[in-house]
C-alpha cells in the first residue's frame, strides 16, 4: 500500500505536513495506472479521476477548501488554507451509465 499526495501547490504540501500526514509519493500529476488496490490518494482531483481510482479499489481523500471566488487561481499558503478552514474528506464515486 502506498500513500500518495497529488498537488502542484507548495502550500498544500506544507498544510498536510503540519497535520502529520506522511506520504510515500508526492506527485504533481497522478498516473492512475501507477496506483494499486489498497493505495490511498490525497489531493484535489477531477471527479472522473476519483471514479477511476475507486474502480481500482484505491481510497480517495479530497482536500476541501471553502474558497471565495476572489481566491480562485491564486497560490495559497498553508496559513491561507488553515484560515479558510480547509479539511480532508474521504470520497467514493462511480459513473452512472449513459
Amino acid at each position: 500500500m502506498k500513500r500518495w499526495l497529488v498537488t502542484r501547490h507548495p502550500g498544500a504540501v506544507e498544510w498536510f505536513s503540519r497535520r502529520g500526514y506522511v506520504f510515500d509519493c508526492h506527485v504533481r500529476h497522478l498516473d492512475i495506472s501507477a496506483t494499486a488496490p489498497g493505495d490511498v490518494v490525497y489531493g484535489s482531483l477531477p471527479i472522473s479521476h476519483v471514479a477511476d481510482l475507486c474502480a481500482r479499489n484505491v481510497e480517495y481523500w479530497g482536500l476541501c477548501i471553502p474558497m471565495q471566488y476572489d481566491n480562485r487561481g491564486k497560490e495559497l499558503s498553508a496559513d491561507d488554507l488553515q484560515n479558510m478552514g480547509a479539511t480532508v474528506k474521504r470520497f467514493w464515486c462511480a459513473p452512472v451509465a449513459d
